[in-house]
């Protein structure tokens, strides 16, 4: 069967569905399926009981050989335009509804390679896998909390700044959120390529930014420099918000802070002002409970707008 939106809807809560699309021929032997969809709502029970308890109103997980069309048919079924599924993405978690677990829904896609991970004899291929698996179930919980707090998801409009802050301010404390819960399961390799991934994503980012702003010389189209820029800097603090994640965490259980220094220090041979935004990221995860409460996000709204004016641009203007 191929669920949707109104058949989702139909779903009692507690309900949790398995759909498989686009996928290998061998999900029919060995009863794959079956034994991930035992294993996937073992990890949900599990957590029903942990820091991330919220992710039991999952009704459907999509495993999918083509996770950003799926994306993309989700995303246009609940009106969501502005969704999209980046460069090597494995998973991707969608929710909506009033923030009553009875009539709120919530439903994870991940790549079919992933999935194959949760069930393999192959103890390091699993872990990872389930750390994948860990982190959109933190998701969940953390929209749902989200949606509670502000009774609707952020999602950015036309015209409207404090709309766009408040998107990216959200999406920044979301992968803050699911990273931390997601560091029992990285290796010191990966914490290690998370960290250089986004020293590569801020040096991009700002190069492509840059390029944009001389082209403006010539097309004078505002729209298009800022259009670049939200995109980079979008990515940016995601992948910010999870590095810091991995380094906060570490230095927590080791007691630690040479990596976290080592990393501040990278940022700051690129742009002093970035380290300053890096300092400012941690001091309000440090502070924040893991709870994402208002003056929380309020607080990550104003680095956000920091972030554009590193660049030269001003959001108030």
């Amino acid at each position: 069967m191929t669920f949707d939106k109104k058949s989702v809807e139909n779903m009692l809560l507690g309900e949790c569905h398995l759909q498989i699309t686009n996928a290998y021929p061998l999900w029919h032997e060995e009863n794959r399926a079956t034994k991930l969809s035992k294993y996937i709502i073992n990890v949900i029970n599990n957590a029903n009981g942990s820091e991330i308890s919220c992710c039991a109103i999952i009704r459907l997980i999509v495993v999918t050989g083509k996770l950003s069309n799926e994306v993309m048919g989700w995303s246009a079924e609940l009106g969501e335009t502005w969704r999209g599924s980046s460069d090597g993405a494995v998973g991707q978690t969608l929710i909506w509804g009033d923030g009553k677990p009875e009539s709120t829904y919530a439903v994870i896609i991940l790549s079919q390679d992933i999935a194959l991970g949760l069930i393999s004899e192959n103890k390091e291929a699993e872990t990872f896998a389930l750390g994948i698996l860990i982190h959109e179930l933190a998701h969940v919980h953390d929209d749902f909390i989200c949606l509670n707090i502000f009774s609707h998801a952020p999602s950015p409009q036309q015209g409207n700044w404090a709309s766009h802050r408040q998107f990216l301010a959200k999406s920044l404390w979301g992968e803050f959120f699911a990273e931390t819960h997601t560091y029992p399961y990285i290796k010191d390799s990966e914490l290690s390529e998370n960290t250089s991934y986004s020293i590569t994503a801020l040096k991009y980012a700002i190069d492509e930014i840059n390029k944009e702003m001389i082209s403006f010389q010539s097309h004078r189209t505002v729209g298009k420099v800022w259009a670049v820029a939200e995109n980079q800097l979008s990515i940016v603090f995601n992948h910010l918000g999870r590095t810091l994640a991995l380094l906060l965490s570490d230095e927590r259980v080791k007691n630690n802070k040479s990596l976290t220094e080592k990393f501040i220090a990278e940022i700051n041979l690129i742009s002093s002002d970035w380290a300053q935004i890096s300092y400012n990221l941690m001091d309000v995860f440090k502070t924040s409970e893991m709870l994402p409460s208002p003056d929380i996000l309020e607080e990550i709204g104003k680095i956000v707008d920091n972030g554009f004016r590193t660049i030269g641009l001003e959001p108030y203007n």
